[in-house]
């Protein structure tokens, strides 16, 4: 990769240096809109150099706003996969975007997944697992 976006040419002006970018959707109420984020964190978290764009969590204090996607190819998750649900490709969005086959994600898509997201230790500083005895209470699906 030469450092300039993915298809820039003499006649296009001045090349902004190319970064891959994830943009978020602002669709929904509060809950879809925090785990879109993570899901957003997720995912430019396993690719050096990713930028998260389109961010509205005012109530958090995240305000990231948009940035212009420019040249290459972006790919647009509106709808979840019909076989694997709200689960992200993000190993494969991830490669891609490292690779420079892929410049955005547009993420407009629910991300009601678990594999979305950070892991705790990412996401909340100073959490830790509960203890053993109290993973499983009577009632909670425990046998």
């Amino acid at each position: 990769m030469s450092g300039t976006g993915p298809g820039a040419t003499a006649d296009s002006g001045p090349a902004r240096p190319f970064f891959p970018v994830v943009h978020l959707g602002n669709e929904g109420n509060l809950g879809n809109r925090m785990l879109r984020f993570l899901a957003g964190v997720r995912l430019a978290g396993l690719v050096p150099g990713c930028r998260l764009s389109g961010v509205s969590l005012p109530e958090w204090g995240i305000v990231l706003p948009d940035i212009p996607l420019g040249a290459g190819e972006t790919l647009r998750l509106a709808a979840p996969d019909p076989d694997h649900g709200m689960a992200l490709p993000l190993a494969a969005l991830a490669a891609r975007l490292r690779a420079g086959t892929l410049a955005h994600v547009a993420l407009t898509q629910y991300a009601q997944h678990l594999r979305n997201f950070p892991p705790p230790a990412r996401s909340a500083p100073g959490y830790s697992p509960p203890p053993p005895h109290r993973r499983s209470r009577p009632g909670r699906g425990s046998s």
